[in-house]
């Protein structure tokens, strides 16, 4: 089944996803989200490429090479980011209950909600 998400939506998901590929699942389900995060590949290096796009523009590179974000543009950098991360892209996935996670896995209620849209028993929420 497609989906549409935001690239934002992915953006916030991506620290759970690789959490999740750390936890002890029913093989079935690993196998589901190993083949979901192979094929957000690309939204996920599209997603870098927009914030490198938008550090470079608002960043300062200091004497260390490390850039730095000065104060000043902290929220012009966050509202060009949320901006640019709105775009819509379509996800291949089929529901799975909550259950599928199986005992071992745990998620905090914004992590769940974060990644609502991949559930068929839990509502979507914005976090």
């Amino acid at each position: 089944m497609e989906k549409s998400v935001s690239l934002e939506v992915l953006y916030r998901a991506y620290p759970i996803f690789m959490d999740l590929l750390e936890q002890k699942l029913p093989v079935a389900t690993a196998l589901k989200f190993r083949e979901l995060i192979l094929n957000l590949n690309e939204y996920y290096k599209e997603i870098q490429d927009i914030q490198d796009a938008v550090i470079s523009t608002f960043a300062q590179k200091g004497d260390n090479g490390v850039y730095e974000m000065p104060e000043s543009v902290e929220r012009q950098y966050l509202d060009e980011m949320r901006e640019r991360l709105q775009k819509k892209v379509t996800v291949e996935w089929e529901d799975i209950s909550t259950k599928e996670l199986g005992e071992n896995a745990s998620l905090s209620i914004k992590e769940l909600a974060t990644l609502s849209f991949l559930f068929n028993d839990a509502k979507t929420a914005v976090v």
